[in-house]
């Protein structure tokens, strides 16, 4: 289940728009941690993140985002974070950037 509402509306529109192959908060073990990650494209090794403000805002949020997106790059993953805001404002805007870094991801121009 997503843990925000912003989270919802991302799952709802991906549905919406006909994406497939993520999952949900999908817990993935990395060298020294575990993380769970909120739309994981597991076959193209694509994590996309959905920030609000509330959550992210502080100096401690920051650097522990920064340092995860780090230590999922330096295993292969590629970390797609975009704003709450633009999931709920603009799903349309959220499904395109979605299919342009899986068609990056998968190879296709």
């Amino acid at each position: 289940r997503p843990f925000s509402f912003a989270e919802r509306a991302a799952h709802a529109a991906l549905r919406e728009g006909d994406v497939t192959g993520w999952r949900g908060n999908v817990r993935l073990r990395l060298p020294g941690r575990d993380v769970v990650l909120d739309i994981a494209f597991e076959r193209e090794q694509l994590a996309v993140e959905v920030d609000g403000y509330t959550f992210h805002s502080s100096i401690k949020a920051f650097s522990h985002d920064r340092l995860r997106d780090a230590d999922l790059m330096a295993t292969g993953w590629v970390v797609l974070r975009l704003p709450a805001t633009l999931v709920i404002d603009e799903p349309e805007r959220f499904v395109h950037l979605v299919r342009r870094a899986l068609a990056q991801r998968s190879g296709r121009p």
